[in-house]
């Protein structure tokens, strides 16, 4: 296994904060809390504080099956969309914002994305508001930050979810600045991430 997947499994095992599905593992060993310790804080069932960390990593990895899948848009109700236009944080104001300081080309972004040129001109005028997953294919396609992505996901109310398999591995791909087109590719495929949109997935 090469370091940059190396590093990747350290990131995922010291975030992925999915409490049930890690303690589903065979192999888990299942932390000893205090009396007053919270029940419902997932940090002691980390895959970091294991001792047999990456053997658990690997067998949980055999099990993972792509579940986050989801449409790339909904349809925008029109009074909605009216709302929308006046609001500065709404989704339709904040992309070309965000696409101006990354000198993303807006009209032709949806060349390296699994969407059609109809859809994405919708997705952009406010029309359509965009799914979870292709606001991250955005993101990784367009070399957003991790931060400005959660922007982008906020505003339609969204958030880096860390008990998803999928939010974990593409924080890591973010917050590090991986963009390039082959890592990303290892990265979701060695997670058997499918469900982003991106072009030729």
């Amino acid at each position: 296994m090469n370091d940059f997947i190396n590093d990747l499994d350290d990131y995922f095992c010291k975030n992925y904060l999915n409490q049930t599905r890690l303690a589903a593992i065979a192999g888990f060993v299942q932390p000893v809390l205090g009396e007053e310790a919270d029940p419902f804080d997932a940090e002691p069932y980390k895959l970091c504080h294991q001792k047999r960390a990456k053997e658990l990593l690997a067998t949980f990895k055999e099990g993972l099956v792509d579940r986050d899948f989801s449409f790339s848009f909904a349809e925008v109700p029109f009074l909605t969309y009216l709302k929308d236009k006046r609001r500065a944080r709404a989704f339709c104001n904040m992309l070309p914002s965000a696409f101006r300081k990354y000198s993303l080309d807006t009209d032709n972004f949806f060349r390296d994305l699994s969407v059609s040129e109809e859809v994405w001109k919708k997705i952009v005028k406010g029309k359509y508001y965009p799914s979870k997953n292709l606001i991250l294919a955005i993101a990784l396609v367009g070399g957003i930050s991790e931060k400005d992505a959660r922007v982008l996901l906020s505003s339609c109310e969204y958030e880096m979810d860390f008990e998803s398999v999928r939010d974990t591995v593409v924080s890591y791909l973010l917050t590090y600045g991986v963009y390039n087109e082959s890592l990303v590719r290892e990265a979701l495929d060695e997670y058997k991430i499918t469900c982003l949109p991106l072009k030729g997935a």
